[in-house]
């Protein structure tokens, strides 16, 4: 017989999968803020914006 922490308190991975659902969601809300922020910073370079984080992110992804 095993001894992990779901085994010891069935009802704690629900309470995980719960909370790592609110971290994401409080994650994706904080990087929604953060890209729009920048596009209403300048709405009339909104295109050439949008084409600076795509490179930003592949660039950010090819390193990585």
């Amino acid at each position: 017989m095993s001894d992990g922490k779901y085994e010891r308190n069935p009802n704690q991975l629900d309470e995980d999968l719960k909370a790592n659902m609110e971290r994401l969601e409080r994650k994706k809300d904080h990087i929604e803020q953060l890209v729009l922020g920048t596009f209403k910073s300048d709405p009339v370079r909104q295109d050439e914006t949008f084409s600076i984080f795509v490179e930003v992110l592949r660039d950010w992804k090819l390193r990585k």
